[in-house]
């Protein structure tokens, strides 16, 4: 299962557009990292309007601009956080949101085995992403 990520906030300037928002995990881990998913199941990020479903973070939402990102091209600049104790990994693809997050447990040095996600994994409610694009102009 790929993992959800719910954007709580699309800052845009001139060239540029950053965007933040919640990861979901959920499912089995794939050897190699998961990709991204949003709730149709599309590799696209699950925008959340201001008065819609919130996140399971209860971050607020905040969406100026446009609320489609009209990127793609990878992104340049990327920060990934997860509460459970494992190193997240970042790995770019060839498109805007087709990248995956591989996940690193820092005991065994190694990646996480393919299975089951940890409960502390699925169970951590502040994993956030933040990636920074430059826009189509």
């Amino acid at each position: 299962m790929a993992i959800s990520y719910r954007i709580t906030s699309i800052v845009e300037e001139d060239r540029y557009v950053s965007v933040f928002g919640q990861l979901v995990f959920t499912g089995n881990y794939p050897t190699g990292g998961d990709s991204l998913s949003n709730a149709a199941g599309a590799v696209a990020p699950e925008v959340l309007p201001p008065s819609g479903p919130s996140n399971t973070a209860s971050m607020p939402v905040f969406l100026n601009g446009q609320t489609v990102v009209h990127v793609s091209r990878q992104p340049f600049v990327w920060n990934v956080a997860i509460e459970s104790g494992y190193s997240p990994v970042l790995i770019p693809g060839s498109g805007s949101f087709n990248f995956k997050i591989k996940l690193w447990d820092p005991a065994t040095k190694a990646e996480l085995a393919a299975g089951a996600y940890p409960a502390s994994v699925t169970g951590g409610v502040y994993n956030t992403l933040e990636v920074r694009f430059k826009k189509n102009i």
